[in-house]
């Protein structure tokens, strides 16, 4: 009985994860002509995204899934890149946030 709660819930997940893998692959590759035009962000704004995208990367690594997920999406705010929101998605999927996940 616990095998197949657990298979379930293995396989509600992949199903999750695939669906926001989809979500994410489409919204990378839809801009509009205003976005493809947009300013970018200074330098001052990146290093400081930069900045919070390395911290996400540290608290990732020691598996505080939801602190990695708010420094990430703080560093998207600042200097938006499609590594960063990948990475928030996957840390709020860690985190069990799936539906967080998919509306990134």
């Amino acid at each position: 009985m616990i095998e197949s709660s657990r298979l379930a819930r293995a396989r509600r997940q992949l199903v999750t994860v695939v669906l926001v893998g989809a979500q994410a692959g489409v919204a990378l590759t839809t801009t509009t002509p205003a976005q493809a035009q947009a300013a970018s962000p200074d330098k001052e704004a990146k290093r400081k995204a930069g900045a919070r995208f390395k911290e996400g990367e540290a608290l990732f690594q020691k598996h505080a899934y939801d602190e990695a997920a708010r420094a990430f999406e703080e560093a998207q705010a600042i200097a938006p890149h499609p590594s960063v929101l990948l990475n928030a998605i996957n840390a709020h999927m860690l985190a069990g946030h799936q539906a967080r996940a998919a509306s990134s």
